[in-house]
């Protein structure tokens, strides 16, 4: 049996391992790590907006194991879940199957959960074993920007984004306009082409009928003058 000195020496040790690792692992900040007690479930609380995902991370250090098959039993004995704060209804529990490992939450409604780790192997736990838990998410403070935005933040934009649209739609009304005027235009331009087309005809009939008219004369004046 290790005597007291090496016990405290080992479980700093461990400490240590564990803040390392969460070094590696992922930022510090938001990361949680803490010794795992028999049945006393120990919960975090993260608030979650409708349609948004919590990603959850966790790595066991403090287990020195060589047998694959005792581990394995020991780790499926961890496990991790998620309720709504005010529910007793667990939504997703994840059982470990390894000494590290992740797994994804996607919300129904706006709420806080619980994030809950628990140990239900017994009232005494083989190993001094130390849970690294990382929980992130896309949450934000203010989902409804609207709200969060301040007018006089976006007042000059906003003012000169309505001058934009006001001088486009000023724009529109001159094409329009534009187009309405290029419309009667190509009417009388239409009206005169074919007034023009008419009076040609007429002026063509007129030719031809005093062309007919003068040679119906002509014999008329050679068939009087007979020699």
């Amino acid at each position: 049996m290790d005597s007291p000195i090496n016990f405290r020496f080992k479980h700093i040790l461990r400490l240590i391992f564990s803040i390392v690792f969460f070094i590696n692992f992922d930022s510090v900040l938001g990361s949680l790590k803490f010794e795992l007690n028999p049945d006393r479930p120990k919960c975090f609380f993260e608030e979650l907006y409708n349609g948004y995902v919590m990603m959850i991370k966790w790595k066991v250090s403090g287990v020195d194991e060589s047998d694959p098959k005792k581990l394995g039993n020991f780790l499926n004995q961890i496990q991790i879940y998620i309720k709504k704060e005010n529910s007793s209804e667990v939504l997703k529990r994840e059982y470990l199957k390894a000494e590290k490992g992740k797994f994804s939450f996607n919300s129904d409604s706006d709420d806080t959960y619980r994030i809950c780790v628990s140990y239900h192997g017994g009232w005494k736990i083989p190993y001094q074993a130390i849970i690294g838990l990382k929980i992130s998410s896309e949450n934000m403070d203010q989902p409804d920007l609207s709200k969060a935005i301040k007018l006089e933040d976006i007042d000059s934009v906003h003012r000169k984004t309505t001058e934009i649209i006001e001088g486009a739609k000023q724009y529109i009304e001159v094409q329009k306009s534009e187009l309405n005027r290029e419309d009667y235009t190509a009417k009388d331009h239409i009206l005169f082409s074919r007034s023009f087309y008419y009076v040609t005809v007429f002026q063509v009939i007129v030719i031809v009928g005093l062309g007919l008219y003068q040679v119906f004369n002509f014999r008329k004046f050679l068939a009087s003058n007979t020699f």
